[in-house]
């Protein structure tokens, strides 16, 4: 029997694809390594121009939940794409520049297709990006983190079931 995903991971394997696509992809500026989501454990080692993708913090968003039965949940939900750069010490561009070409690289392949990438295969309502942290080690990983908030909607007692 094939698995099935409940919806919010259907969204996180849909953002991974297009983060993947990047890779080794010559239509970008950064030449994306490697796009991972970690493993319990972590078991990986940061290298420069990868990408790590997590979840972060859901919130139920009442207001756009729906009666019925049974009711259907809003929920936005943060992912974390945390983009290193850890650049060779003799390099001349700004740190700053090598890291906001490598965010604005992957919010352009976030947002493939671009009339649609916020529907992550007909599995969300909407998405946003939050606003970019940026990671600053003097001498060690640099970097960012775009935060992307994804509003879904799924049955109350079904979380693998997308609700209109």
């Amino acid at each position: 029997m094939p698995v099935t995903y409940p919806v919010v991971e259907l969204i996180a394997q849909e953002l991974l694809s297009r983060l993947e696509a990047m890779i080794n992809n010559n239509a970008y500026q950064t030449t994306v390594r490697e796009v991972i989501r970690p493993t319990r454990n972590g078991n990986y080692t940061p290298k420069n121009n990868q990408i790590v993708l997590t979840m972060g913090d859901a919130e139920i968003v009442e207001e756009l939940s729906h009666p019925g039965n049974p009711p259907a949940i809003a929920t936005m939900q943060t992912f974390n794409i945390r983009c290193h750069v850890l650049t060779d010490e003799n390099e001349t561009d700004a740190i700053d520049t090598t890291v906001t070409m490598f965010v604005a690289d992957v919010m352009q392949a976030v947002c493939i297709p671009q009339s649609t990438w916020h529907n992550f295969d007909s599995n969300s309502i909407d998405a946003s990006f939050g606003p970019v942290e940026f990671i600053a080690n003097d001498g060690g990983l640099d970097g960012a983190n775009i935060p992307i908030n994804v509003l879904y909607r799924v049955s109350e007692n079904d979380p693998y079931d997308v609700r209109a």
